[in-house]
């Protein structure tokens, strides 16, 4: 009976392990189409407080918004 319970965890962890890497490579993808797609104007438009956070990440090239985070 332990070694039922051991396999289901061992497959189950796996399972886990393969859906994190595959949702962190999704993030990463996403996070950069967003960086690529869109312009200042687009993201941010005419609001000065938007301007003033999306100044604050701006900067490093490898930055990330702090909605993605």
């Amino acid at each position: 009976m332990l070694i039922v319970v051991a396999v289901e965890n061992v497959l189950a962890f796996r399972e886990i392990t393969e859906l994190k890497n595959q949702l962190s490579g999704e993030k990463e993808y996403l996070e950069d189409e967003f960086r690529t797609e869109y312009t200042y104007d687009e993201v941010v438009g005419e609001s000065w407080l938007g301007k003033a956070c999306y100044s604050r990440w701006i900067p490093s090239p490898q930055a990330t918004p702090p909605c993605c985070g």
